[in-house]
């Protein structure tokens, strides 16, 4: 009986570093967050090895830790939003780490999963966001395109920062044992 190696939540490739030296660990997750600082465009980003960041996708068999986390903020409406990518490094079953990422939406501090709940939330109890329900139905479609946009930007400067310092993996068969054969993407 066997498992795949590496245990991928929302990243669209698995990158992977084999950490095979003392300090490769530490090395890997310095180099990421220089370069993710190195492509701030007036976003904040933030890293930290804050053991108290409770990571939605961790697996007993394929430890997490936050790495860090990539933020942009803005205002809309009169609500404070923060759209973030919690950047995490997740061990693998047999050997390495592979370096994965969360997405959380904060509204007047309050965390979202997505931008749905936060919209029927605002929709459900604008009193609670300081807006009317006439103002989110009309501008709901474009709150949703904000976030959205948002994201996408963060996301790709995270994968394309994660690409350069690993080795993007793409699963090319599964089997019924779970054992996992990996390809370079």
């Amino acid at each position: 009986m066997g498992t795949s190696n590496f245990h991928n939540e929302n990243a669209t490739r698995i990158y992977a570093d084999e950490c095979d030296y003392e300090g490769a660990y530490e090395d890997l997750v310095e180099n990421v967050k220089y370069s993710l600082l190195a492509k701030d465009k007036d976003r904040k980003i933030e890293f930290t090895f804050d053991d108290d960041i409770i990571l939605g996708t961790e697996l007993r068999s394929f430890p997490a830790r936050s790495i860090g986390t990539v933020y942009e903020t803005f205002d809309f409406l009169n609500i404070d939003l923060e759209v973030q990518i919690i950047a995490l490094a997740r061990s693998g079953y047999y050997e390495g780490v592979n370096l994965d990422y969360e997405i959380n939406i904060q509204a007047n501090g309050t965390d979202y999963e997505d931008v749905t709940g936060l919209i029927s939330d605002i929709q459900d109890y604008p009193d609670d966001f300081d807006t009317t329900p006439g103002l989110i139905a009309i501008h709901a479609g474009n709150l949703q395109n904000k976030i959205e946009k948002s994201l996408e930007t963060l996301i790709t400067e995270t994968e394309e920062t994660f690409a350069e310092f690993t080795m993007p993996l793409v699963v090319t068969a599964q089997f019924s044992n779970g054992e996992t054969f990996y390809e370079a993407a």
